[in-house]
């Protein structure tokens, strides 16, 4: 099994078997000696990112937000490094690798998906994984910076690869950015500006409106004239659409 190390040296890291106790570094081209922490185990999670499931988990996540007018691109799915690191305190922390693999929102903890070995069957359709760009200890580092026991014993450190399908969202206040990951079938998206969500509705406006309205139709049906119940009836519907108009534009 191959196992992941870091270059004492320059912190580059390599892959290699899991029985070895030396290595030539590639970038440096010092003898390393792996000693003090084993290898780090490399996990993949075996689902491709569906650009068809990230448009439409997109979509509904925009809606329940308040949005209603937006353009949604989403690119093709690729994958991307993260290192989980655990402390026996029970705190986890997760790291990309690099730290702008993953456009737009913050992932905070990993998916409740499958994981196999680097090399199984199972994730012969991802594409090819390339090396990361954050060695070890730097992610052990961000991760007891972000704990709160910090000097809690390490009880893990793996590199997980996740295929994320990045997406952009136009909207009339600004353009977001956010990604669909596989495994936890949804999406994370940053923060909308207030002028791509629905106003809230003025329940005293429509209150007047509503009583106005009502007083019109009223008087309509009083002088028996049917000109004014066409004009009253006129002005109800012409409400009805400015009002419906008026939420439209401030999108």
């Amino acid at each position: 099994m191959a196992v992941l190390v870091c270059c004492p040296r320059c912190g580059a890291p390599h892959r290699i078997a899991a029985s070895l106790t030396r290595f030539t570094c590639d970038y440096c081209q010092g003898l390393a000696e792996v000693s003090g922490s084993p290898g780090v185990e490399e996990l993949v999670v075996p689902l491709i990112a569906s650009p068809v499931a990230a448009q439409d988990q997109a979509r509904r996540a925009l809606l329940l937000a308040g949005a209603r007018r937006f353009r949604i691109h989403v690119e093709p799915p690729r994958s991307v490094a993260m290192w989980q690191i655990v402390s026996r305190a029970g705190e986890e922390h997760v790291l990309p690798a690099p730290a702008d693999a993953l456009p737009g929102a913050r992932l905070l903890r990993l998916p409740a998906a499958p994981l196999v070995q680097r090399g199984d069957p199972r994730a012969a359709g991802l594409e090819p994984l390339p090396q990361p760009g954050v060695d070890l200890p730097h992610a052990l580092a961000a991760a007891r910076a972000a704990f709160e026991e910090p000097e809690a014993p390490i009880e893990a450190a793996r590199l997980v690869w996740l295929s994320v399908a990045p997406l952009t969202v136009e909207t009339s206040g600004a353009t977001v950015r956010g990604f669909y990951l596989a495994g936890a079938e949804r999406v994370l998206l940053e923060p909308l500006p207030d002028a791509a969500l629905q106003p809230p509705v003025d329940g005293r406006r429509v209150q007047f409106l509503a009583a106005f309205l009502t007083l019109s139709l009223l008087a309509g049906v009083a002088v028996h004239d049917p000109a004014w119940r066409a004009a009253a009836g006129g002005c109800l519907l012409g409400a009805g659409l400015l009002a419906s108009r008026a939420g439209r534009r401030s999108l």
